[in-house]
């Protein structure tokens, strides 16, 4: 599957408009902010591993449990770097994902979330240092396709406005050149908030 430009838009307003024809669905939107951590090796390298994974949530349900739409995008920018060596040059990776799945609460307040996820990304690594302009390249991977799990707490605030937190682990390998399985994926931490309608 490739994430297209309004894909992500399109299935959050058909997830909306599924609940307001049937009207007996509750609505969740969410808004999240986080990290992710990737396991990703050059990322201790190249990168600042600092950005924060914004994440927007759509649910369809009951108190007891809902239908998940999420779609997250993380973006980094670094620098590229080779081991004693300066180099006048910068890396960036961007790459987004959605994940489909269903989470189910516990009383109202802790919920479990398990989902299919979806993604692609693209880096690119260059320089202008003459000696070194080999070593540039571009990359992406536009069909990716793993798993996500989460685990989370809401904390009731004011009609129907929830403040949450939530820890979760995202699965979405890819194959190098050398056939190598990497996931590009890795831990998450967020805070949200969460409206239920």
């Amino acid at each position: 599957m490739r994430i297209g430009k309004y894909i992500p838009t399109s299935l959050l307003l058909l997830f909306v408009l599924i609940g307001e024809i049937s009207g007996q669905a509750t609505l969740l939107v969410e808004y999240r902010v986080g990290t992710l951590q990737p396991e990703i090796k050059n990322f201790d390298k190249i990168y600042s591993n600092d950005e924060y994974l914004p994440t927007i949530v759509v649910g369809l349900g009951t108190d007891e449990g809902f239908l998940i739409l999420r779609y997250n995008l993380y973006e980094e920018m670094g620098k590229s770097l080779i081991s004693g060596v300066s180099l006048d040059g910068y890396a960036s990776w961007r790459q987004e994902f959605i994940t489909i799945g269903v989470r189910t609460y516990d009383k109202g307040r802790i919920y479990v979330e398990l989902a299919y996820a979806m993604g692609r990304v693209e880096e690119t690594i260059s320089t202008e240092t003459p000696d070194y302009t080999a070593l540039n390249f571009s990359w992406a991977d536009k069909d990716i396709r793993g798993g996500a799990a989460a685990l989370g707490i809401n904390i009731p605030l004011v009609m129907g406005l929830h403040f949450s937190s939530e820890i979760g682990y995202l699965y979405l390998p890819v194959t190098n050149k050398d056939d190598k399985k990497i996931n590009t994926g890795g831990r998450q931490l967020s805070l949200g908030l969460t409206w239920v309608l």
